[in-house]
């Protein structure tokens, strides 16, 4: 199933800002393991179709998305820590 550019960034911004709150007053740490684990079980709860290619300081998710292909990349400190994400459509 595809998703739309829409559902991606709210699933992801969602997650993040969620997390964020419930660090406030301690140091801004979403681990890796809880941001993927996250956007997987979402995928598998909307049936959502993705490829998985991880490195040790990034992951980078394929979904198919308004019929393109969307990379999003999750960037992370010492292997374990998110830092950031980018998504790019091709």
């Amino acid at each position: 199933m595809n998703i739309s550019k829409r559902e991606l960034l709210t699933c992801i911004e969602t997650f993040i800002s969620e997390k964020k709150m419930t660090l406030s007053g301690t140091p801004n740490t979403i681990k890796k393991k809880e941001l993927e684990s996250y956007l997987e079980e979402y995928a598998a709860e909307q049936d959502i179709a993705y490829e998985k290619k991880v490195e040790p300081t990034r992951s980078i998710y394929t979904f198919t998305v308004e019929g393109k292909e969307a990379n999003v990349e999750f960037f992370y400190r010492y292997s374990h820590y998110y830092t950031r994400h980018s998504i790019t459509l091709k």
